[in-house]
């Protein structure tokens, strides 16, 4: 903040050593970041059926030979896809298993003898059975299904992953590593996705050394002596269920006026950004 400019920070700035990353397949164990700590102190009754699912059309033929290698190339490149988990005497631990040890993550479904409902009915109840199938410990925590609807209709792909391995974020960054490895065979070239960055084990272990570190255990002290207890949101039905089962979702829209009014005049009127007008609205 001190230097506003680019040409002031020029003055000032120095070198970074490149950060070597870690090419090779990453296995073994890795300890647990605060967000997946969070997931198995919930006690859930079924924390296997806790995933994150995407149904991709696809246009381009491509036999499920192909689409099976193309996959299993993912799953080596990221370690993350390869986690499992186990539980000894109450506590949950984390490894990544070798590719060699995961087997039966993707099935091949031949829809090409049904009518459109028959197909649309069918995906449905295999979705849903994916959905239910995944262990948290042998696994597999991701699974991937290719729908075949016939010559003239495109294919679909399902993906089904735990979401203690992906997140919305994770998706792009997936979805773009298959399209470009997708890309490559259609060229005749072999399969080269992106250069790694740091393991989610190297970014574990840090995270887990920078908790533990005196910097932190410094303040400590501080974060303790605040208010743990904060008065509760207001709510229509204090007694209703709280679910994903139970949610809705409404949607309104703004005339030009209102959305001008939105845009220039509350911030500068109030000195506040244009989400935090909306949630205070909501």
């Amino acid at each position: 903040l001190e230097h506003q400019t680019i040409e002031e920070l020029a003055r000032i700035v120095e070198p970074s050593v490149a950060t070597t990353t870690e090419s090779e397949v990453v296995t073994g164990q890795v300890p647990l970041t605060p967000t997946q700590r969070w997931f198995f102190e919930q006690n859930l009754t079924e924390p296997h059926h806790w995933n994150l699912s995407s149904l991709v059309e696809v246009q381009r033929r491509v036999s499920p030979v192909v689409w099976e290698t193309l996959m299993w190339q993912l799953l080596r490149h990221h370690d993350g896809l390869r986690l499992r988990y186990v539980c000894e005497d109450g506590e949950w631990r984390q490894y990544i298993a070798n590719p060699a040890d995961v087997s039966d993550f993707f099935n091949h479904v031949d829809l090409s003898a049904l009518d459109q409902t028959a197909q649309h009915s069918l995906i449905e109840a295999l979705a849903e059975e994916l959905q239910s199938s995944l262990r948290l410990a042998g696994g597999p925590l991701i699974r991937v299904a290719y729908f075949d609807s016939g010559a003239d209709k495109p294919a679909r792909l399902l993906f089904v992953i735990h979401h203690l391995l992906i997140d919305i974020v994770s998706w792009r960054i997936l979805m773009e590593d298959l399209q470009t490895a997708l890309e490559q065979v259609g060229r005749g070239e072999p399969i080269r996705l992106p250069t790694k960055t740091t393991s989610f084990k190297d970014w574990s272990e840090q995270l887990t050394a920078y908790a533990r570190s005196e910097a932190l255990r410094e303040e400590r002290a501080y974060w303790l002596s605040q208010p743990s207890q904060f008065a509760a949101l207001p709510v229509d039905f204090p007694d209703g269920v709280n679910t994903e089962g139970s949610a809705q979702v409404i949607s309104t829209s703004l005339e030009v006026e209102e959305t001008q009014t939105l845009l220039h005049e509350f911030p500068k009127a109030y000195r506040v950004q244009v989400n935090e007008v909306l949630l205070a609205a909501l």
